[in-house]
């Protein structure tokens, strides 16, 4: 679950990968109604670390014609 953002339905696989960031390794549904600019939060306790601390930030950077997030960057941290 996440939080933010002014479209519904953006679904996606995130990986902790070794060096302590994260990764989207895959899109499953690109939603509808974002807007460029959005931030998505998914809290850290849900990425198996700590609220705040250990969160995943995701920004939109461009959509399509429906607001279906087409490009994004990930930002965060994760506990190992």
């Amino acid at each position: 679950a996440y939080t933010g953002g002014t479209g519904v339905d953006f679904s996606f696989t995130v990986q902790c990968k070794v060096n302590g960031t994260y990764e989207i390794t895959s899109v499953g549904n690109a939603g509808t109604g974002y807007l460029v600019g959005d931030v998505i939060t998914v809290n850290g306790t849900e990425l198996g670390g700590n609220s705040g601390t250990n969160d995943l930030i995701i920004t939109i950077d461009s959509v399509g014609g429906v607001g279906e997030v087409r490009n994004f960057q990930c930002a965060g941290r994760h506990s190992f």
